[in-house]
């Protein structure tokens, strides 16, 4: 594969995976509902969602890492932002710009994610204190 072919092939790559990062905070986004309505069964199908489109990334991250060494002419591992400085012109502002987006959204998954730990974590500690039969349990922790 030519640096060139390699270079279309990495913005490909980082629009595919806006999508699916979209799609992403999307199932966060039903993941946050269900957690919100107590569904078991809702957060069990989104879970299993989850895991898989984070399978999917996974992948696509193995990709792109690939196709940045090749973009790079390097055999060592080498980080898009590294790559961003390297390159002049146009082809360093599409990169620049796509990688922008992608981080953006990658971001807004991690603050859904984290907000989404929160609330499962906290039922699971109201939960926990109900089973013990505890005297305070709508106390605030």
């Amino acid at each position: 594969m030519t640096r060139n072919d390699a270079f279309k092939n990495l913005i490909v790559s980082l629009r595919r995976d806006h999508a699916k990062y979209e799609a992403f905070n999307g199932l966060l986004e039903q993941q946050f509902s269900a957690a919100l309505q107590h569904d078991a069964i809702e957060l069990s199908r989104i879970g299993a969602e989850i895991l898989e489109l984070a399978e999917v990334l996974s992948r696509s991250l193995k990709e792109r890492r690939a196709l940045v060494r090749v973009v790079a002419a390097t055999d060592r591992p080498t980080s898009v932002d590294t790559l961003v400085a390297k390159l002049k012109g146009a082809p360093r502002e599409l990169l620049a710009r796509e990688w922008a987006r992608l981080v953006k959204r990658v971001a807004e998954c991690k603050r859904l994610n984290t907000r989404n730990a929160g609330i499962v974590m906290a039922q699971f500690e109201v939960m926990q204190r109900a089973l013990a039969m505890k005297d305070d349990i709508y106390v605030p922790h």
